[in-house]
């Protein structure tokens, strides 16, 4: 079952159930004699499991397990075969068989796909899709003294079309009404095109975006592409130990156009992209945020230091996979599946501005990643950093970035430990920047304190057992948690340099 947390809420309600007996929540991975060898397929058969949520109370459980299947009926064949992308009359290559199940594990509404072949003739095979569906029905509410009071609601499967559609609802400071939608659909008129769109307009923000890619599936998708276009209007909380906080209104628009494409080899591939963004920013005014609503605060640090600025700016990326994926249980879900790059990743690029808006600036901006990962699906290290730099004439460059390097280790199925370290940060940075130990990313016991800085440096250890369930429809585990932060003031407004702050804590996962 893949792992959901529930302390951001007070109320949950079903989230990604999962109603079948364990060991049958899992498929058997494909054995090498059921893996392509450059057969020709002939025919393409598909199996779908049914879940019920329970087999228990009567009358009761009926009803549930009805209605359940009601609101979200089983993922269609029609769904699955064009995420496959494999029809008769092909070639069985195994890369692109493992490929489609890579692409099917990683649709939430599945836990689990295989794509396993049977022979049935000297060169011919019969291609067989395996998958369980994930329920993806959930009510979440949240309230808590001094915060919004709301609840979410929606569906990650839609008629079993491959489409995730949520509302929200919020009452907030001030009596303040709001809410907001949230579409997706992962398969746009039957190809591997994604969409999604949103807009909120909620107590002291509001927001919307639409976004269309055609994202790399496969190594023979050879071009991917993305169009998009968003605008926010929020309120970034700079907080300080002398004063309870004061905020900045911050408003953002922008737009990306890009297209990539691949090529690869037989031990990695390198990309090239062509991208082209536009972006305006402005600050509205600064206000102290109360139980009654925004009142306005002389801050005029803020408004000086994030003034209004537009820009275009176009330019290329490239980079370099080396890479292979390990299928692993038991790491970000509690046993369900879980495909982990293993390899290395390089990429970068940059962006020049084109100087035709009112209020731009000569300037460019560079950005570079690099992920890694070596070990197997028992003990694994994985390292993560990326930098954006921004360089203009009449300033020194703003720099932000991020990193992190982490192992976990399993000694048995249901018993895994991982350590990490991780860092944050920025320096003159443009945009409003303040980094906290608040949030749900933040340090344990500190998701109150009142105190920000430019950077900060985090130490997560995490010890998680599967313990004893009531009912065998259920995954339960509890996990110990200690953890240790640093905040350093660097030059963002109002920010601190902290001793190193500890915290632990216990988590129960379902």
């Amino acid at each position: 079952m893949k792992m959901t947390s529930f302390w951001p809420t007070l109320v949950a309600g079903i989230v990604s159930i999962a109603p079948l007996p364990l060991a049958a929540q899992h498929l058997t991975p494909a054995r090498a004699d059921e893996q392509c060898a450059g057969e020709r397929i002939v025919d393409v058969a598909f199996t779908g499991l049914r879940r019920d949520i329970t087999d228990r109370f009567g009358r009761l459980g009926a009803f549930v397990n009805s209605s359940a299947r009601t609101l979200q009926p089983q993922t269609s064949t029609r769904v699955v075969a064009n995420f496959v992308q494999l029809r008769a009359g092909d070639v069985c290559v195994e890369q692109r068989r493992t490929d489609a199940e890579r692409l099917l594990r990683a649709q939430p509404f599945l836990s689990d796909a295989v794509i396993r072949i049977e022979h049935v003739g000297a060169d011919s095979v019969r291609l067989r899709v395996e998958t369980i569906d994930e329920y993806l029905i959930f009510v979440s509410a949240w309230g808590v003294t001094g915060v919004p009071i709301g609840f979410e609601f929606g569906t990650g499967n839609l008629f079993s079309g491959a489409h995730a559609l949520s509302g929200t609802i919020e009452y907030g400071r001030g009596g303040e009404i709001g809410g907001g939608v949230k579409y997706e659909d992962y398969q746009v008129l039957g190809k591997p095109i994604v969409l999604r769109t949103n807009y909120a307009s909620r107590p002291l923000a509001e927001y919307g975006s639409i976004d269309i890619a055609r994202p790399f599936v496969s190594r023979s998708r050879e071009t991917s592409w993305q169009i998009g276009t968003g605008f926010g209007r929020n309120f970034v909380t700079f907080r300080d130990q002398a004063f309870r906080d004061v905020s900045l209104e911050y408003l953002r628009k922008g737009w990306v156009v890009g297209v990539k494409r691949q090529f690869d080899n037989s031990t990695g591939g390198a990309h090239f992209g062509l991208v082209a963004r536009g972006e305006y920013a402005s600050p509205v005014r600064t206000v102290a945020i109360r139980e009654s609503g925004p009142i306005p605060a002389e801050a005029p640090e803020l408004l000086a230091r994030y003034s209004a600025f537009e820009s275009a700016r176009a330019g290329f990326s490239t980079g370099y996979n080396w890479i292979h994926f390990v299928q692993v249980r038991g790491l970000d879900y509690l046993s369900a599946p879980e495909d982990v790059m293993i390899g290395l990743q390089v990429a970068g690029g940059a962006l020049k501005s084109v100087n035709f808006l009112a209020r731009a600036t000569s300037d460019w901006v560079g950005a570079a990643l690099i992920r890694g990962a070596v070990g197997n699906a028992t003990s694994m290290v994985q390292a993560a950093a990326d930098l954006e730099t921004r360089v203009a004439a009449s300033s020194l460059p703003s720099v932000i970035g991020s990193g992190r390097i982490g192992w976990f280790g399993k000694t048995s199925a249901g018993h895994v430990t991982s350590l990490g370290v991780e860092f944050a940060g920025g320096v003159r940075t443009r945009l409003p920047l303040q980094i906290t130990f608040r949030n749900d990313d933040g340090l344990v016991g500190f998701r109150t304190q009142n105190f920000g800085g430019a950077q900060r440096t985090m130490v997560r250890f995490e010890d998680r057992h599967t313990i004893p369930s009531p009912s065998r429809k259920l995954e339960l585990a509890v996990a110990g948690l200690a953890q240790a932060g640093r905040l350093v003031a660097g030059d963002v407004a109002y920010g601190v340099t902290t001793p190193w702050r500890y915290g632990v804590g216990v988590a129960l996962i379902g």
